[in-house]
């Protein structure tokens, strides 16, 4: 590797913390500016859930909930540059804890799954400019027992 793809490779990692620290606030404004593009698309059709652009979803509240608690963490990254070294592909392991508190009580549940971004580095630095989620599972706690609570391939 030589100094720029190693430069790279450190901003889109950076990119990554902040994705996951800014989500979890919800912080839009800090998404918007330093990690996605207003026409960014999102594919959750894996999970049963929507395909949207950043600007749909900021408008829609789609980080928000009441009573929703989250703290996402993404892993093992993987970084495949385009030959054009302004584009890049990205892999990561993410489990996303969250809690929903309400009259029924708080459920605790761990959602798996992979995150497959396209990235393109522009004048103010790396974005991701579409993301594909691939579902695994959800695990969850009810009562005093931990279980799967969903599995690939169930609807949500």
């Amino acid at each position: 590797m030589d100094i720029a793809e190693i430069s790279d490779r450190l901003e889109i990692l950076d990119l990554y913390a902040r994705y996951v620290n800014c989500v979890d606030l919800p912080d839009y404004d800090a998404l918007a500016e330093r990690v996605f593009v207003d026409d960014t698309r999102f594919d959750y059709r894996d999970a049963a859930g929507p395909v949207m652009t950043f600007a749909q979803m900021r408008a829609g509240g789609f980080f928000d909930g009441d009573g929703m608690h989250r703290f996402h963490i993404t892993s093992n990254l993987v970084i495949d540059f385009g030959a054009d070294r302004h584009t890049a592909g990205t892999v990561s392991k993410t489990l996303n804890p969250w809690a929903v508190s309400d009259d029924r009580g708080t459920r605790l549940y761990q959602v798996h799954g992979r995150y497959i971004d396209e990235l393109t580095r522009l004048p103010q630095g790396w974005r991701i400019t579409a993301r594909r989620w691939e579902h695994a599972w959800v695990s969850g706690w009810t009562g005093d027992a931990a279980s799967i609570l969903m599995t690939m391939g169930d609807v949500v």
